[in-house]
């Protein structure tokens, strides 16, 4: 595997598809629901990369989550997937979580997200 890289989903229905795309290019995927209990799966995983979607419609949840990530996981790089819902504020809360490397806007195209990993990462995909 190329990478151990934990998908964390929020309401959006994105993570299932990130776990497939991603796991087709040869990365070690775990998916975790920020609502549900198995979002301790982070300190199970040891990640070096969480994806993890910014699509609340409440922006103090996902800043919670990144906390939350950030604690179980300091050793993983966060991009965050951030909706344009929100106003500009928000979007600069969330990219300056710890952990947080990058903030990609939604809609965006999956080859931009292996891209951006390479670059965080320095991996192959």
């Amino acid at each position: 595997m190329l990478a151990k890289i934990l998908v964390v989903q929020g309401n959006s229905p994105i993570g299932p598809m990130l776990q497939k795309v991603l796991e087709k290019a040869g990365h070690d995927v775990v998916l975790a629901n920020s609502t549900s209990d198995s979002f301790s799966v982070p300190l199970e995983s040891s990640p070096s990369l969480v994806i993890t979607d910014c699509m609340h419609a409440n922006c103090d949840d996902s800043l919670d989550t990144l906390r939350h990530v950030h604690e179980a996981a300091p050793q993983a790089k966060i991009i965050a997937l951030f909706s344009g819902i929100g106003d500009q504020t928000e979007r600069q809360a969330v990219a300056n979580q710890p952990g947080v490397v990058r903030v990609l806007n939604d809609p965006f195209e999956v080859g931009g997200l292996l891209e951006l990993m390479r670059n965080t990462m320095n991996v192959s995909s």
